[in-house]
Formats: C-alpha cells, structure tokens, sequence
C-alpha cells in the first residue's frame, strides 16, 4: 500500500481519474478480458454487475483508502482480543469470572477473565468496528468537482477591465434611478409602473444591436413585462429560458440608506447603491449585455437553439399579471423548454468553518407557502376598567408562544445530499460528519436547529408577520387575529402530496396551539405548493457547474441547495423538468442581509463576472446537440 496516497486521499489533496466503476491497480480500470481483477480475484464479467454485492466488494478492497481502513480495523480488533488473556486469575479488582468446565479459559485452563477485562475487550472490538466502518464510508464519498477547465472559457470575450465594468455600474444605477416599486396589491399606495416604462427605454438605448436584430423579437406581456424570443436555426432543438425580474420592493425608512435608494449612487471604490442592485436588476442587465455583446461582435447572430429572456414587473408580488402571463404564452406556442435559470441563491463565501473555497448554490428545488390566519374572538369587547380573567389578545399571545416554542422538526437531508457533491474538498472532519450520518445525525440537527440560517433549509418555517387587536386603549378587544407565513420544505411527500403537505401544517398549529377557541384557517390564495426537485445529474446541472468554475477561475465549488423563498419559477412547472435558481456572484453569509433589507448594493466587479457567465452559458448551449429526448417530446 502507498501510504502516501491514503493520506492524500484522506486529506483531500489528491484524486484518481476515477471514470470507470471497476477499479484496479494504479487506479486503472480492470482489463476488459477474461482475467481474474488483481485485487479482488474476481472474474471480470462479474465486476460490474451493478446490482450484486461482489461490486462492492470488490471497490472495498481495490481502493488504497479503504484497504488500509481494513487493515486498521481488523489490527485494532485484534489487539482487543488478544487482550482478553493478559490480566489471570487475581488481576485488575480481583473479581473474576471462573470458568467451571475444562477449556482454555475455564479453571483448568488456568486462566480467568476480570470484569474490567471484558469491558475493555469488548469496547475496543466496538471502537475497532465502528472506525473501521467510519473509515471506509469517508473513502466511498464520491468525487464530483469539477476539476478542469471547459473550452468555452477561452473563447469568452467579454474582457475583464475597467472599461467594461464601469459600463456595467453605469448601466445599473441608471436601472437603479427607475423606481419600479411593486407595492401589495391591497396596499393603496401606486406601483411604480410609470417607471417600468422608462427601464423598458433605458434597456432599448442601452443594447441596440439586441433589439435591432432580425432574429430578436420583443413583446409586452401584461403592460409591463418582457418577453424577448432570440429564434434559434433549429427548431428540433429544445429552447432555453432565461429569467429575471424588473420590479423592487419598497426601500423602507429612506433615513436608514447609506446613499438614497433610488440614487443609483457609485461610490469612490465602485460600489453600485440602491434598490434593486441584487434584486434584481443586475441580473436582467447581465443578461441583455452578454447578448447584445455575442451578436455587436458577429461571434453569435442567431443561436442554434431558440432563447428566450423573460423579465416580469410583478415578482415581488407573486407574477400573476407577469411571468403567469409570460408562461401561457409560451404554452399556448407548445414551448417546451431544456431549462429555466432563474434568480436563486449566490456563491456564498464563509459559507463552513474551515474550508477557504466559496460554495455555488445552485436551487434544484424550492419551498412551498401557505399563510393562515388565527382569530380569537370569544369574549365580546367590554371595558378596561373590568377586565375578564382572560382576553381575546391573551389567548392569541399565548398560541403564537407556543407555536415558536415549538417549530417543525429538522431534516437535514437536503443539505446533507448536497454537501455530498462537494464531499472531496471539505476538511477531514466534516467529512467524517457528513459520510456518518447514522452517528452523527442526531447532533447536526441539534446543531441546525440551534442556527436560522441552517434552520430554514432544514425544516419547515414559522414566521408570525401580522398581529392586529383592538381599538381604543381602554376598550378590551373583541377580536384578535395574527397572520402566520410557513414556507413548506420540499420533501418527497410534500412534492408528491401537496394537498397532504398543506393539511399537515394545519394540523401542526392545531395541535401545538391546543385551543380549540383560536380558529385557524387558510389565507385565499396565498397556498403554494413546494415545487418538483429537478435533477442533478442533467446535462442543464452540469453546465451550470461548469460555468461556475470557467468564470471563476476554478476556485469556486458548486453544490444543491434549496431555495427558501419563492420566484416566478412557480409558473414554468408545465414547461420544462429543469428549474435551477441562481445568481452566479459571490457573497459573504453577512451580505445576505441586504435582500429586502437597507443598503442594497453590488461592487461592480462582479457585474463583468455576471455577464461572462451567461455568455458561457448563451456559448455553450449553442454547442449541444439535439439528445433523443428532446425529439421525443415534440
């Protein structure tokens, strides 16, 4: 065995081209004859049987790690028995077992075991067991990184220099000045639809070449969002869809801003402030440059797949007059698309102590919602200065206690399966953690529930947001109401079943709540189910991962991950198995407090790197081929 090895693979420093399920020496793959594998002595044909326990076997002994990690076990096993005889009769406390028949450790055989003895035999075969199967389970975490470099990046052209990245901020504090504020639809206040009118304009000066295309053509959908149609040259092959939104949410107490949220100030270090610079108009300028850019340049005119950018002016208020609109048009054009990219989550750096590389989460799936209302009106409004013993407040203050006394309970699962895309660059112990969950699990989901931000990937939410009773100050409330937001994690049941999920978060305040006099019902159209979980092994996924790694320099990893609010992906379920939500632009964990919060801003690097992304992915989706599934829809 070269130790050297072991160790590197143990510390994550060195992998094998392990592209072949039958591994032998010099991680090569077993000859493909008739002749018995090196390791394991079993014939070939047998090897590769997915299904029989041979295949297992066979990569438990073939693999420098786990062969050492049996070696280890077996060794520490046997010292363990070994040490059964050391202590004889009399030894250690003096209380002994005495054998009373004949044998090699009964009373004839001379020799007697303590009860100290037996305890420490009997733990170190159980450690020895245990590590060893510890061990092996880290050695079999798969290696999926991406580890080379694709083609497409060097053929990116987008340069990475002042000039463009001040084009950039430039462009997005002019997006920025447009107030194009989406406002609840029972709040009285206007949306800023005025102003959706302007960005419209800003976008037709800003990408000329775009829209004076042949093959580009732009429609409104729903007044104010856009549906652009970038016509591909064959139309036997699926589409993809391009997604972002052109509205903001309110900014709140303007005395709190750094700079004036509609300002669109740059600041002396190229910090770009205001509304909508992460959320998400970045996206949308990110998107229109890369295009604009591949046809100014002649490198792309028309693609070889239809693209289609859809931006709605309604997100922040769930999309019913925008990407639903959007959506119908393109079904009643039988579009059936390859893939959705949408907002989702960022390359979050710091993400886990101890490891240095920034984590791409790309969201495969989202959580459902449903908002309830609790009412509390029992006891009729009566004076303050003849108080009943209870109040309809009282027992409405004590129900939302013990519904945030006592939340849904963690699944780690989701987090867990994707960290296992990463397994291989994580530090040694979380590796351990994460390959031996059967030990382990019980503390990381004590652990996740003790952390928010672990805790919202992890289960099913409870957010009280609304409590509203009484008045007059010296008049008992006659009614008392709070309004509860759940957002429902996407488990296999709750996919499968939504109707079943919702009624189970019912029940849940039911029950917790145990008070029959507080009445709990469902908000009228605020029910979202959690959404189908799209796949990571398409060939949509992997060219996400790629891109990532392409644009940053190798240094960033990308994994699954859930996304816990909700986007206007909720209405392309019907167009495509392939939802992703992400936004290729790296951010610290503390940053991500800026989402609907003060001081939204983007430092305009990151703006280029936005831009060579979704060249790369415009690029490399023009180089795939028509795969039979795609004929075998149309």
């Amino acid at each position: 065995v070269d130790y050297s090895v072991v160790y590197g693979r143990i510390m994550g420093k060195w992998s094998g081209p392990h592209g072949h399920r039958k591994y032998a020496k010099d991680d090569m793959p077993c000859p493909s004859s008739a002749h018995s594998c090196w390791v394991c002595g079993l014939p070939e044909q047998f090897i590769g049987e997915p299904a029989m326990a041979v295949t297992l076997v066979h990569t438990l002994l073939s693999r420098p790690v786990t062969r050492a990690a049996l070696v280890l076990g077996l060794a520490v096993t046997a010292l363990g028995c070994l040490a059964a005889p050391a202590v004889v009769a009399g030894s250690l406390d003096g209380s002994t077992w005495e054998g009373q028949g004949a044998g090699p450790l009964g009373s004839h055989g001379g020799l007697s075991l303590s009860i100290p003895v037996l305890l420490c035999v009997a733990l170190s075969v159980l450690v020895g067991v245990m590590g060893t199967v510890m061990i092996v389970r880290v050695a079999l975490l798969p290696d999926s990184t991406v580890k080379e470099f694709s083609g497409v990046r060097d053929e990116l052209t987008i340069a990475v220099s002042p000039a463009v990245t001040t084009h950039l901020a430039d462009l997005l504090a002019r997006a920025i000045q447009c107030q194009t504020i989406s406002y609840d639809r029972h709040d009285p206040r206007e949306s800023g639809y005025a102003d959706m009118v302007d960005l419209r304009n800003l976008l037709e000066r800003s990408f000329p070449e775009f829209h004076a295309s042949e093959h580009v053509q732009r429609e409104v959908i729903g007044e104010y969002s856009l549906l652009y149609t970038w016509t591909g040259t064959d139309p036997a092959a699926q589409p993809v869809i391009f997604c972002a939104h052109l509205d903001v949410v309110p900014a709140g107490d303007l005395s709190e801003w750094t700079h004036p949220p509609f300002g669109g100030t740059v600041d002396g270090d190229g910090v770009v402030w205001g509304r909508g610079a992460i959320d998400n108009k970045h996206n949308v300028l990110a998107q229109l440059y890369a295009a604009n850019h591949l046809i100014s340049t002649g490198a792309i005119l028309a693609p070889r797949r239809t693209i289609y950018f859809c931006m709605g002016h309604d997100e922040e208020i769930n999309g019913m007059d925008g990407a639903r609109q959007i959506t119908q048009v393109l079904k009643s054009r039988g579009v059936r698309a390859e893939f959705v990219l949408d907002e989702g989550a960022f390359v979050v750096a710091n993400m886990l102590p101890g490891l240095e590389r920034p984590i791409a989460l790309i969201c495969n799936c989202e959580k459902g919602a449903v908002d309830l209302k609790l009412t509390v009106d029992t006891f009729p409004p009566s004076h303050s200065s003849s108080p009943p013993a209870e109040t309809n407040i009282g027992v409405l203050a004590r129900a939302i206690t013990r519904l945030e006394a006592h939340p849904f309970g963690i699944d780690t699962s989701f987090v867990v399966s994707g960290l296992h895309s990463i397994a291989t660059a994580l530090p040694l112990p979380h590796r351990v953690i994460l390959a031996n969950m059967w030990f382990f699990g019980p503390i990381v989901r004590r652990v996740a529930a003790g952390d928010p931000q672990l805790a919202m990937t992890s289960r099913t939410t409870t957010a009280v947001t609304i409590v509203r009773a009484g008045e007059k100050i010296n008049q008992i409330a006659g009614s008392a109401v709070a309004y509860v937001n759940h957002r429902i994690l996407p488990t296999a049941t709750a996919t499968a079943k939504p109707e079943a999920a919702r009624n189970a978060v019912i029940r849940h305040n039911q029950q917790v709540i145990g008070d029959q006099r507080v009445k709990v019902d469902i908000v009228p159209d605020s029910w979202l189910a959690p959404s189908p979980v799209s796949s990571t092994d398409s060939r949509s996924y992997h060219l996400l991962r790629q891109a990532v790694h392409d644009v940053h320099d190798a240094e960033v990893l990308s994994a699954p991950f859930i996304m816990t609010g909700n986007t206007d992906t909720r209405w392309f379920w019907d167009i495509t198995d392939n939802i992703y939500r992400f936004t290729p632009m790296v951010m610290d964990r503390a940053d991500l407090k800026m989402f609907h919060g003060i001081d939204e801003r983007i430092p305009s690097g990151r703006l280029t790197t936005l831009a060579r992304f979704y060249e790369h992915m415009i690029r490399s989706v023009d180089k795939w081929g028509t795969p039979p599934a795609d004929k075998k829809r149309e």
